[in-house]
């Protein structure tokens, strides 16, 4: 049966048994039609005469059979795959209402033949498949990858990132504007545009991350970027609606056709959670990102974004993802979120043998506060940036080079010390969030009648217990780490 009419035949059959009711089936249920199935088991030749007889015709039918037999290979040669991409040769050719939607399907079908064709072969599919990029939005980045994977020239392929949003143009800009060789831009740009719209990325995808970090001079700088314009553009995009080519992102990226996007950034924060590691800064950016996600309501901008940048903050593994992760926590009331987040502090609680509880008490930072829960920094002139804690709040204080508190600095210290005192002010603001979550955490352990039996070794300073040693009770974690932000918490309350 492997004439003309018999694969009509074929083709027609199964359209009829496809076209009943197929919206009330299954995939696997249309699958196992015995007339589809008579297709999908045939020789690759009957395949092949059925996909490019299918891909011909112009009625509905055709299209809801051809993604159920084109999911195995069918060696299609490139005479095939051009006919398939050419347009229409006349005002006769009546245009193909499905011909996108069989592009999109096909895409598999024409990423086979072109890793099989030889340079002649490749070279009559380059213009096809480059017009085809642009009247396809669907399938343009699988096509423009097999394009520019076989480009000798040294550009980076910019192109791969979508322009269909804000947030597409606004990455792209900050790809090209970062300050990394065009090798570890191109490396960037082909791993962050082959993540996933949907799932999670294959086994390779996660080496070729760390590879490509290694490739970038600046990591910390350049993904510092990308979240930043991430930020950025969704703030725009959902915080300006009625201006021009700005509206509210209701639901999905991919209402907006902007699918890319969201993976696109999905990848962003994966390289960094693992960034982060070493530059524990990315942090409150992938916070930030995630509260931003988040926002809209009823129908955030992406429960997936946010979702990531909740898993990268736990990747990173250090003090300070506590603290970000419970921010988080504390800055939304999105229930499918804060769920991510507490199931992140279990994960990380797990893998130390830990419970939560234990922990919360022992991640906490202590910012290099001093046992009476005061840090002093270095100016200019002798004087020095005193930060005081009472476990009610952070605040900063002076003192001269005699050692006698002050108020205030000269003008020429504070010029001189500038950007000591930009980064002490920031570490300040980190301790108030630090002290924060401490009391909203003890807050529960109260009204749960959590219970604090401390060991003796205690010292009384200016009136106040400094509680010093671990608590009791804890089987097993004798020697805990000692949580000064608790303790001068406790003592105070």
């Amino acid at each position: 049966m492997a004439d003309a009419t018999g694969i009509l035949a074929l083709v027609e059959a199964a359209k009829r048994a496809l076209e009943e009711d197929s919206r009330y089936r299954q995939d696997d249920e249309i699958r196992a039609l015995p007339e589809v199935r008579v297709i999908n088991t045939a020789t690759d030749s009957i395949r092949r005469q059925c996909i490019l007889l299918t891909t011909r015709q112009n009625d509905r039918g055709a299209a809801l059979l051809l993604p159920y037999i084109v999911r195995k290979r069918a060696g299609l040669t490139v005479d095939d795959v051009e006919t398939i991409l050419s347009p229409p040769a006349g005002l006769s050719d009546a245009p193909d209402p499905w011909a996108s939607h069989k592009i999109d399907v096909l895409t598999g079908q024409i990423e086979a033949t072109w890793k099989s064709a030889d340079d002649a072969g490749r070279a009559r599919l380059r213009p096809h498949l480059e017009r085809v990029a642009v009247s396809v939005p669907s399938a343009a980045l699988r096509l423009r990858r097999l394009t520019t994977a076989a480009d000798g020239t040294e550009r980076v392929p910019y192109e791969l990132i979508t322009m269909t949003s804000v947030v597409g143009q606004a990455m792209r800009q900050a790809v090209a504007a970062a300050a990394e060789p065009d090798a570890a831009k191109t490396a960037l740009v082909r791993l962050l545009t082959a993540y996933p719209i949907t799932g999670k990325p294959g086994a390779k995808w996660g080496p070729e991350a760390t590879a490509v970090l290694g490739m970038l001079r600046e990591p910390g700088d350049t993904i510092a970027s990308l979240l930043d314009t991430a930020f950025d553009g969704l703030y725009d995009e959902h915080g300006h609606p009625g201006l021009p080519g700005r509206g509210y992102w209701y639901g999905r990226f991919s209402r907006h056709g902007t699918d890319r996007d969201e993976a696109f950034l999905c990848g962003t924060t994966v390289l960094a959670g693992q960034a982060a590691a070493s530059d524990p800064e990315l942090l409150p950016q992938l916070r930030r990102l995630a509260l931003t996600a988040i926002a809209g309501g009823a129908r955030p901008h992406s429960v997936r974004l946010a979702n990531h940048c909740v898993a990268a903050i736990a990747d990173a593994g250090l003090p300070s993802s506590v603290t970000e992760l419970l921010n988080t926590e504390r800055g939304t009331r999105h229930g499918a979120l804060v769920r991510t987040v507490r199931k992140s502090l279990d994960a990380l609680a797990a893998a130390q043998g830990l419970t939560r509880d234990q922990l919360l008490e022992m991640a906490v930072e202590d910012h290099g506060l001093s046992p009476d829960g005061t840090r002093r920094v270095a100016l200019a002139g002798g004087w020095a940036a005193v930060a005081e804690t009472d476990g009610r709040a952070a605040r900063i204080g002076y003192e001269d080079p005699g050692g006698k508190p002050r108020t205030s600095l000269p003008a020429a210290v504070n010029q001189a010390s500038s950007d000591t005192l930009a980064e002490f002010k920031k570490d300040i603001k980190a301790i108030r969030a630090t002290v924060g979550n401490e009391r909203t955490r003890l807050d529960a352990c109260l009204a749960a009648d959590r219970r604090w039996p401390w060991r003796s070794g205690g010292v009384s300073t200016s009136g106040t217990r400094s509680l010093v040693s671990s608590p009791a009770g804890w089987s097993g974690r004798s020697a805990l780490p000692r949580n000064r932000m608790a303790q001068s918490i406790r003592a105070r309350w």
